[in-house]
């Protein structure tokens, strides 16, 4: 067993140009750490598979077709899959979120266009 740390994780390409990383991946599960900017949002788009969004520092605002939530820091936010959502930070200060997907996606998202 060995910890896994954001620093040593891979960047995970984007279309957002975000500072995103996979911490971990199997073909069971993929999580990835997310570092939003303030004033910044996640481009619209909607997964193959189920996902979780835990915030881990800041509010999230996650705007989906299935109702719009506000999430603090510790609170984990489950989203359908094949539902158009994105995660924005409409704070001036920081957020970082995990966002787990289950089973690991096999296919990019669809974006909204």
């Amino acid at each position: 067993m060995k910890p896994i740390t954001v620093t040593d994780s891979p960047v995970v390409p984007n279309p957002n140009g975000l500072d995103a990383h996979r911490l971990f991946a199997s073909p069971l599960v993929e999580v990835v750490y997310i570092h939003l900017p303030a004033g910044h949002a996640l481009v619209r788009h909607a997964s193959p598979v189920d996902t979780l969004f835990y915030i881990i520092t800041g509010t999230a605002t996650v705007e989906s077709d299935a109702g719009n939530v506000q999430a603090e820091a510790g609170t984990l936010v489950p989203h359908p899959k094949e539902t158009f959502h994105r995660v924005r930070n409409e704070t001036a200060n920081r957020l970082e979120f995990l966002v787990v997907k289950t089973p690991r996606p096999d296919r990019p998202p669809r974006m909204d266009e």
